[in-house]
């Protein structure tokens, strides 16, 4: 007797008809809007790091993306600009600047991985979403009522944080590569 297989993800087929799973999500259209513009703006902010590192370290920008692209761990990343930041011959006010920079990137990185990486579970209350941060071991748990309000604050931390590293960056003469100039 030959042992069946179990059906593979690819070969179901969802109809119009049949159940779908439904997320806390779901009920909460505004939340996921919110939740979907602040990683946006948090992508934003990483497509920062290649300009930081070449302004940190003297390296020209494609030197400072080839050099950032060895990780795809954001936290690396940011570890090696933060490193950079340490070691740089910088004026007081670009040194407020990154360190105040770095600072805030590493908050809403923290935001940035309970939105990715949480579980999402209802409350019962209209507006409000609860996520729940697990480590892998269950260990170290962590839950947060996430509220529109919530997500707007981190959202404009966000905005801010873009904005100023992009004014910061307008003058420089460090490459730029927008992806409108690469036909994308």
């Amino acid at each position: 007797m030959s042992e069946s297989r179990p059906k593979r993800p690819s070969e179901y087929t969802i109809s119009d008809k049949q159940w779908r799973a439904r997320t806390p999500m779901d009920d909460e259209p505004e939340i996921a809007n919110a939740v979907g513009r602040f990683l946006a703006l948090f992508t934003s902010i990483e497509s920062h790091l290649p300009a930081m590192l070449a302004t940190l370290t003297g390296m020209d920008r494609s030197t400072s993306e080839h050099l950032l692209s060895v990780s795809t761990d954001f936290g690396r990343r940011l570890a090696m600009v933060d490193t950079a930041r340490l070691a740089a011959n910088l004026n007081e006010g670009k040194q407020a600047f990154f360190d105040e920079v770095l600072s805030e990137i590493k908050n809403l990185q923290k935001r940035r991985n309970l939105y990715c990486h949480g579980l999402y579970q209802t409350t019962g209350i209209p507006g409000e979403i609860r996520m729940s941060s697990y480590r892998f071991d269950f260990r170290n748990t962590a839950e947060e009522v996430i509220t529109i309000q919530t997500l707007n604050k981190d959202c404009e931390l966000a905005e801010r944080l873009n904005l100023a590293l992009w004014k910061f960056y307008e003058d420089t003469s460090h490459e730029r590569r927008p992806l409108r100039g690469k036909g994308l």
